[in-house]
């Protein structure tokens, strides 16, 4: 699939869908252009992130390397004339995730952390 960002700060259209950008998760200090956006298609949110070339193509590499890999976040689109990548937005960190999820054991919990910090 291939994102097609609108001329427009506000809108970003993918083969009829469209990303409409709500409000800026994260500016960047020198370049606005680079500012990551928390944006919503159909009612589910998802980030949009414009990145340097290399950045994308790596992440286009990993993507085709392990298309089904569940341990790897990767984008959900992109758009290769924008360098923009798409990614389901999450609300909460793992870290939140296991301090608040009380069906967790303190030994699953601390395997996870432990996992993590080693990854």
């Amino acid at each position: 699939m291939t994102v097609h960002l609108a001329k427009s700060p506000t809108l970003a259209i993918m083969q009829g869908r469209v990303y409409v950008r709500n409000k800026v998760l994260e500016a960047h200090p020198r370049k606005p252009e680079l500012n990551i956006y928390l944006a919503h298609c159909e009612g589910r949110p998802f980030v949009v992130k414009p990145v340097p070339k290399s950045i994308f193509e790596h992440c286009m590499l990993l993507k085709r390397e392990f298309p089904d890999a569940w341990q790897l976040r990767t984008h959900v689109d992109a758009n290769e004339d924008e360098l923009t990548l798409v990614y389901d937005y999450f609300e909460h960190d793992l870290l939140s995730l296991v301090q608040n999820n009380s069906n967790l054991s303190l030994k699953a919990r601390k395997f996870v952390l432990q996992q993590v910090g080693q990854a």
